[in-house]
């Protein structure tokens, strides 16, 4: 099974963690270039937020997934052509 990031650490990407939490699935860590080095608390426990620059340097990238938790799609836009240059997968 894929490791899941979650890129966007705000209302959203909470209310997502939680829905996965629910059905059992793991949250490697939150990505969110406004709350790096911060924590969100999530089902009883804590997840990491990391900047973009720690997304981007990850080895074995094929091992993640990312999931997109933002709505602006201008900007949605611009971080799905960096990631995907970059080898991972949405």
């Amino acid at each position: 099974m894929k490791k899941i990031i979650l890129y966007g650490a705000g209302v959203r990407g909470k209310k997502v963690a939680n829905l996965l939490k629910k059905k059992s699935l793991d949250i490697c860590f939150f990505c969110d270039s406004n709350k790096a080095g911060e924590e969100i608390e999530v089902g009883g426990g804590k997840i990491s937020i990391y900047s973009p620059s720690y997304v981007y340097s990850l080895k074995n990238k094929e091992e993640y997934l990312v999931t997109i938790t933002i709505a602006n799609s201008s900007e949605v836009k611009k971080l799905i052509t960096s990631l995907e240059c970059r080898g991972l997968k949405l």
